[in-house]
């Protein structure tokens, strides 16, 4: 984070719509009673059988049919069923809104989670030892409708050349191509990229290494992408495209508050490859600086050493009156704070709900140091930073009061 000289404020939010579980066992999901899963599992074979008709493939049975084992050797299949088993299928094409939904895992096997998004960008980049469940809180369901999240910024470009020689370039995404189609087939994914007022047709075929029976190759960290470029029917003569790839440097992309680096990104041509080779270095002066054992004093601009939140904004009932000093009834022990006192949202158990705002204050480093615990509810349980009213980095707890 570079230095700003704006007004900010740290939002702390808790209490009841979190849910996080946090008592004497510690933080984590609630326990499913055995007759609630039941339930659920029976609700969900009759939401399957009410969103398609069940269709008898076999018997029906008698007891003749069975006289020394409970399978009987006629299965008595159904003619219409094994000819449907034959029957060329329709290949299911997604296209506008169904499109920012979609995440198709690529990348290796157990070499983190990427995801080729329906526009044929990559997200959710899960890949810096950053793995984050995707329960949804509440639902018994592992996956909640929403787009991926791309902290990286990767595209495609496609360019044309013009009549005057300039060359008209266009990101390869659902923006720039509004008739963007996804066809998936795990673990190949086929992006058609069509509805730019640009004279051709641009097709990606994206796929990780998955071979049966081939463990190493199926785990290689890669994703591959094969651009094909038409000539639309339409167009009057040859055309000249050229494609693009742009990737920012995500190297110590959560870890880069922790040290002071320089980002270098260089370029390397070997034998008809092109390599673009990302790394961050130390900065020769902060390591000078260290090799001296010089330590420049923290700045600290907010503590709960007092009896009361001072300037701090409270609202609703989740945070108490004002710090406490260990931890609260029936909660885990909590550990790691320092100083006396710590903000602890436990008051009263769970339920509660609240808010506690800081007074504004001047980033004057290149980053800024706390320490959080408790619940990993995002937009729950959480710290927010905000600039002008906008939240612009976030940060939960790991699941446990430490």
């Amino acid at each position: 984070m570079d230095e700003h000289k704006v007004p900010e404020e740290a939002v702390l939010e808790g209490g009841a719509a979190a849910d996080c579980g946090c008592g004497p066992r510690g933080c984590g999901q609630r326990p499913l009673a055995r007759r609630d899963f039941i339930k659920i599992a029976g609700l969900g074979m009759l939401a399957t059988s009410a969103g398609r008709p069940l269709t008898a493939m076999a018997g029906p049975f008698a007891a003749p049919d069975t006289p020394r084992h409970p399978v009987p050797g006629d299965k008595k299949l159904s003619p219409e069923w094994l000819r449907s088993l034959y029957e060329r299928g329709t290949k299911e094409v997604f296209r506008g809104e169904a499109l920012p939904a979609i995440g198709m895992p690529c990348g290796g096997i157990g070499s983190g989670q990427m995801y080729l998004c329906g526009d044929g960008t990559l997200g959710c980049w899960q890949i810096f030892n950053n793995a984050e469940s995707l329960w949804v809180e509440n639902t018994n369901a592992t996956y909640l409708k929403r787009e991926p999240a791309k902290p990286v910024f990767q595209r495609f470009a496609a360019a044309v050349r013009k009549p005057d020689g300039a060359w008209d370039a266009r990101p390869l995404d659902s923006d720039a191509f509004p008739k963007t189609s996804f066809k998936g087939e795990y673990p190949v994914a086929t992006v058609q990229y069509e509805g730019a007022d640009l004279p051709v047709r641009v097709t990606l075929e994206a796929f990780s290494p998955f071979i049966p029976l081939n463990a190493p190759d199926s785990a290689l960290p890669a994703t591959l992408f094969r651009f094909t470029a038409g000539n639309p029917a339409a167009a009057l003569a040859p055309i000249e495209v050229s494609l693009l790839g742009l990737l920012e440097n995500p190297v110590a992309l959560q870890s880069a508050p922790s040290f002071v680096a320089t980002r270098r990104t260089r370029t390397l041509r070997e034998s008809g490859l092109t390599l673009l080779v990302h790394s961050a270095e130390e900065s020769p002066a902060f390591v000078e600086r260290v090799e001296k054992g010089e330590k420049r004093a923290p700045v600290v601009f907010a503590d709960f050493e007092g009896p009361d939140y001072g300037a701090w904004t409270v609202e609703g009932e989740a945070f108490g009156a004002g710090p406490v000093r260990e931890a609260l009834p029936g909660q885990h022990p909590v550990e790691g704070f320092q100083g006396d006192g710590l903000v602890n949202s436990f008051v009263g158990g769970d339920d509660p709900k609240g808010r506690l705002t800081s007074p504004d204050f001047v980033i004057e480093r290149r980053f800024i140091n706390f320490l959080i615990g408790g619940g990993n509810q995002e937009g729950k349980t959480c710290v927010n930073l905000l600039v002008d009213g906008e939240t612009v980095r976030t940060a939960r707890g790991a699941g446990t009061e430490r």
